[in-house]
This record gives C-alpha cells, structure tokens and sequence, in this order.
C-alpha cells in the first residue's frame, strides 16, 4: 500500500507540474482553466507523500520498540550500551530509541545501584 500511495502521489506531482507548466503555453484563458486542477493535483500530491513518510516513520518505530522489548526480556532493564550491542546501533541512536520508548511509556528511566542510567521495561517486570 505505501509503495502505491508513493507512485501515485509522484505519477499526481509530475502531471500537475506538466498541467501546470502547459498552461502557460494556453496564455491567460488556459492558465485560468488549468492552473486551479493543476495546483489541486500538486497539494494533494504533497500531502500523500507526508502521509506516506509518516506511515514509514511510524512502522520503524514500531519495529524498533519490538526489538527493545525482546532485547529486554531477559532482565526486564536496557542500557545504552546493551542497546548499542544488541541492535548494531550507534551511542545516540541507542539513547534516542530508549528516550522513545519511555516518551511511549513502555520504559521508564532510572539510575541503578551503580549510577548507571537504566530503562526499566514495565511491561516485563516479574
């Protein structure tokens, strides 16, 4: 469905710009007539790609929680470091994907006995 809704809104970008661009060579009558459908086709072409990104962004986020969860189920805690070791992440990736995960509320932030910082799953906890 993503990789549809993508093709159509570019196939509705390039015919709105051609429409539009056309329109000029009609001189005045023509940009009147085709201009508005043109811009129309253009606005909703924009607005699908945003939705499309914004279904993509939503599915990785997703996945990436999941993979949290699995990671923290043997301990029920995730740090940066075992984030890092686990998912092939990079240090602000792994910081980024736990602040994630607690802004969802999946996680909570805390500081163990060590003074480390540590994401305690809630979800997890015996």
């Amino acid at each position: 469905m993503i990789v549809v809704t993508r093709i159509v809104a570019i196939a509705l970008l390039v015919i709105g710009v051609l429409a539009l661009f056309g329109s000029f060579d009609e001189g005045p009558k023509g940009v009147r007539e085709v201009a508005p459908i043109a811009l129309v086709m253009l606005a909703v072409g924009v607005f699908l790609l945003i939705q499309v990104q914004r279904r993509v962004a939503r599915r990785r986020k997703i996945s990436l929680n999941r993979k949290l969860l699995e990671l923290a189920q043997a301990t029920g805690t995730l740090t940066v470091p075992q984030v890092v070791a686990g998912l092939s992440l990079t240090g602000d990736e792994a910081k980024a994907a736990l602040t994630g995960l607690s802004h969802d509320g999946l996680a909570q932030f805390d500081i163990d006995a060590e003074g480390a910082p540590v994401y305690r799953v809630s979800k997890l906890r015996p």
